[in-house]
């Protein structure tokens, strides 16, 4: 079983800025020290594992569509 990459704040030492790198876009979130930074890395990684994970929403994947399909 492989471990699942969670990608970690980071400091970009420079511009003293805390960032996150997803799908190979840099997401900066603010001055690195700041508790809001933090927070904002979180709110975007539970945003970005919610898109990554499969909808449950899909007709194609609800019991009953398996059903109607004869699966």
């Amino acid at each position: 079983m492989s471990k699942t990459h969670i990608p970690k704040l980071r400091h970009h030492k420079a511009s003293g800025q805390g960032f996150v790198e997803l799908n190979g876009r840099r997401h900066y979130l603010g001055r690195y020290e700041l508790p809001k930074t933090r927070q904002r890395y979180h709110d975007l990684l539970q945003t970005w594992e919610a898109r990554a994970s499969p909808s449950t929403s899909d007709p194609m994947r609800s019991p009953s569509w398996s059903c109607a399909r004869g699966s």
